[in-house]
């Protein structure tokens, strides 16, 4: 049964050239296509859509079969047509004779004077995309891969071709053109010789029940399939003359894939005779090729338009065809493989010149037809193989400074090149410049040159980083150029630690000795536990040297002497005894042996420093130094009152520290002034209490009685309270039309202290002081302050305070602090 829709035919029998069709509204299925990421991306199409999986391909893309119903819903989703081709007419078949006289393309094109150049470009391989070829035909032999494809059934074969057996003829005409052998005394001469040909066949299989040739036309997955194919298995140029008037975003994938891997495609512009675009030919960057006739002018069937890239003859082409014949034919199925042809002959001569500048040159050396410079019509003109041979060459040496050789390059004179950017080790490429003081860039790619040259590269040292871990946390990172060596400051190690240095691991086996910088690393500090020195003298002589780690408590020795041995002591007085404990600094040691003296050690007020020492035989007494004077403190005074020990008799060793009486100076303490009395929904604030003695602290209390506030200031020395001050503070409800501010002063005395009035002042007026304070009888007392202006008298009232005297005596402690044991070590 027929799937697939009906095809247009053109009439003209002599025109060759392969079209898309369109699918009949009446088929109740047919094969739609889109492009999916994975196998199971196309499974789960088939099943969200609820359509059948007919084939997937591992280049990206699924086909589907659909019913009519299903097809304008998954337009929507993005699905395609799967289209057919079909060739417009068949070619007449002609006799066996040669027929190199009636290739007028040759001469038109002028490919006899090519070959006087090249004739042979065995390094290029050109796919030709089609209905396959005759494997068998004499003009082809060791011409044809062995990897050649069938892109409908996905079949390569190591041993037989014939699964690219062309069953139709058009390919074969094609490859003929491209590259029969030449100089064998038969049939034609193809254009270019020596290059492999990767035969893809992608056309449908015949039918043989139906009176249709199935075998004419392709579907857009085969052809989708074959430049995929053709850009994997080391194509060079691809022929594709074939065409349909509507695109499709899955061939174009596989166009656009092909054209960045700097494959050349040629395409066929169509044989309508009118401005239809056809495509593949008409894509950005496939060359569409439009026919001209012997005598150089355009085929009437020439489709024109704005994407023809050139011309090439395409009208009465003869060439081989099926059963090791030979056939001639009209169609820009046959101009598109005369430029393929010539493309094969320039990359053969030019190896090393990429595409983009081989299209360029084939289109500047075409000749023009037609309108001067470009047109529709013809182009760029007729492609012309000699003069796409005539290329300068210039010389490209490259200044690396240091980075990869690249060795000098022969390239075209004012064609853009490329070249490989150089590597070197720690450094990032720049760019190249036409200068070694690099001040004018010269872009690859892009700018051209006309005459010899040396290129500069450019590098710039890369940016480590250095991190550096102490105590497993991250402590600095440096950022440090390729090269150079950090300056690494010592981290500071814990007490008892010495820092030993920096280690590339954790486990402290590679040391850092201070290499360049060649990359980011990690740097670990690793700390050892200090060394402390103890050296023990007897007699004045060293003993014994002992080196001990941190923490680590001393064995000391035990030395020998006439005299029993009394210890070891820090200092050659025998004042600070030692006793092991565990080792935090380095120190030296005394030994004492108890020969009847004793040491006695009399320390002056501060506790610390020491006044004299004396070595006292067992009995007698010491002599203590001057009575030592402790200055007085701002609220204390102090008196010597003698010595902590008792010397008469010296039995032992003694430390002596002096004691006093302290006193205390109640006159150093006193209420700052303030204002005390205030009027009611004022703020009051507390003007405090003077205490200049370190020594002292204050607490501060409040208690709300009737008519006033209590204020009381509790006076310690460390936890001991040894004064307390008060200060009354009154709310006066008296309303006020004049105002009268109070000045600070003190408003709370003892009984025996002088009160002072600091009186008022007021906004107008003079004011009149009314003082009643008796300052020897307790009471409260008030002191008016008195504003009359024109008849209107106003007052205000300061509260003073006289508190009955406490009985304060003074302070008397006996002053002495003395050291705890070990107190030297501290």
């Amino acid at each position: 049964m027929k799937k697939l829709g009906i095809f247009l035919i053109i009439a003209a029998l002599s025109f060759s050239f392969f079209v898309f069709t369109s699918f009949s509204l009446g088929d109740s299925f047919h094969e739609m296509m889109i492009l999916v990421d994975s196998e199971e991306e196309a499974l789960r199409l088939e099943e969200l859509h609820e359509i059948e999986l007919t084939s997937y391909s591992t280049n990206g893309f699924a086909t589907y079969s659909v019913s009519y119903q299903q097809s304008d819903t998954l337009l929507s989703y993005g699905f395609e047509y799967n289209s057919e081709l079909k060739p417009m007419a068949k070619w007449i078949p002609t006799t066996s004779d040669p027929y190199i006289n009636d290739q007028y393309a040759l001469d038109l094109m002028d490919v006899t004077e090519a070959w006087t150049s090249i004739d042979t470009a065995a390094d290029v391989i050109v796919a030709i995309v089609d209905t396959g070829i005759d494997t068998d035909h004499e003009e082809f032999t060791g011409r044809i891969l062995q990897t050649s494809y069938n892109a409908r059934t996905k079949v390569v074969s190591e041993t037989s071709l014939s699964h690219v057996e062309d069953d139709n003829g058009h390919g074969t005409m094609v490859a003929g053109i491209i590259a029969a052998n030449k100089n064998n005394s038969k049939g034609v001469a193809g254009i270019v010789q020596g290059s492999k040909l990767l035969v893809i066949k992608a056309n449908n299989a015949d039918n043989p029940t139906t009176t249709e040739d199935e075998s004419d036309s392709f579907l857009e997955s085969s052809i989708a399939e074959a430049i995929h194919y053709a850009r994997l298995n080391g194509a060079d140029i691809i022929n594709l003359s074939l065409g349909t008037s509507s695109t499709n975003t899955v061939t174009k994938n596989a166009i656009d894939q092909a054209l960045a891997d700097g494959i050349i495609i040629v395409g066929a512009s169509g044989n309508d005779g009118d401005t239809t675009k056809y495509y593949p030919a008409s894509y950005p960057g496939v060359i569409s090729v439009g026919s001209v006739d012997s005598v150089a002018n355009i085929s009437s069937f020439s489709n024109y338009n704005d994407a023809v890239d050139v011309s090439a003859p395409g009208s009465q082409i003869v060439s081989t065809t099926l059963n090791n014949g030979y056939a001639s034919g009209s169609g820009t199925s046959f101009a598109a493989p005369q430029v393929a042809g010539v493309l094969a002959l320039m990359k053969g001569y030019f190896p090393t010149l990429n595409s983009s500048a081989i299209i360029t040159q084939l289109q500047t050396a075409s000749v023009d037809r037609g309108a001067v410079g470009y047109d529709q019509y013809y182009g760029y003109g007729i492609v012309n193989a000699a003069q796409a041979l005539q290329i300068q060459y210039v010389t490209i040496t490259f200044d690396t400074a240091g980075g990869t050789a690249i060795s000098p390059l022969q390239v075209v004179s004012g064609y853009a090149f490329n070249v490989e950017d150089p590597i070197k080790e720690g450094h990032t490429f720049q760019g190249w410049y036409l200068d070694s003081s690099f001040q004018n860039v010269f872009t690859v790619g892009t700018d051209t040159t006309t005459n010899n040259l040396t290129l500069y590269a450019k590098f710039n040292p890369n940016l480590y980083e250095v991190s550096l871990v102490v105590n497993q946390s991250l402590y600095q990172t440096l950022q440090i150029y390729y090269g150079n060596v950090p300056s690494i400051n010592d981290p500071v190690p814990n007490e008892g630690y010495v820092f030993v240095g920096w280690y590339y691991d954790i486990q402290y086996l590679n040391p850092y000795l201070d290499e360049p910088i060649t990359g980011d690393i990690t740097l670990y500090a690793k700390f050892d536990p200090a060394l402390y020195t103890i050296q023990y003298y007897v007699n004045g002589l060293l003993y014994e040297t002992d080196e001990l780690p941190y923490l680590t408590v001393p064995e000391t020795p035990t030395p020998y002497s006439i005299f029993p041995f009394a210890g070891w002591y820090y200092d050659t007085t025998f004042i600070e005894s030692y006793t092991p404990e565990p080792i935090t600094s380095s120190f030296n040691l005394y030994a004492r042996f108890n020969d009847g003296t004793y040491t006695v050690t009399f320390y002056d007020f501060d506790l610390s420093t020491i006044l004299s020492t004396e070595q006292i035989y067992y009995g007698f007494p010491a002599t203590a130094p001057n009575d030592p004077v402790k200055p007085n403190s701002p609220s204390f005074s102090y008196v010597f009152t003698g010595w902590s020990e008792s010397f008469d008799e010296v039995t032992e060793d003694l430390i002596i520290y002096p004691l006093y009486e302290k006193t205390y100076i109640k006159e150093s303490i006193s209420l700052l002034p303030g204002i005390d009395t205030v009027n009611d929904f004022n703020d009051w604030n507390d003007a405090g209490i003077f205490v200049l003695d370190d020594l002292l602290s204050v607490q501060v209390e409040i208690n709300e009685l009737d008519m006033y506030y209590q204020i009381i200031y509790k006076i310690y020395e460390g936890d001991l309270l040894i004064d307390t001050r008060y200060r009354m503070v009154t709310i006066d409800q008296t309303n006020q039309f004049i105002q009268i501010e109070l000045l600070p002063g003190v408003d709370t005395i003892e009984v025996g202290e002088t009160y002072i009035d600091q009186g008022a002042t007021s906004n107008v007026g003079v004011v009149v002081t009314d003082n009643q304070v008796d300052d020897k009888t307790p009471g409260i007392y008030l002191v008016i302050y008195e504003v009359t202006l024109e008849d209107i008298t106003t007052q205000r009232t300061r509260y003073v305070y006289v508190l009955e005297s406490e009985s304060y005596h003074p302070v008397v402690t006996l002053y002495i602090i003395p050291r705890p044991e070990g107190w030297w070590l501290q």
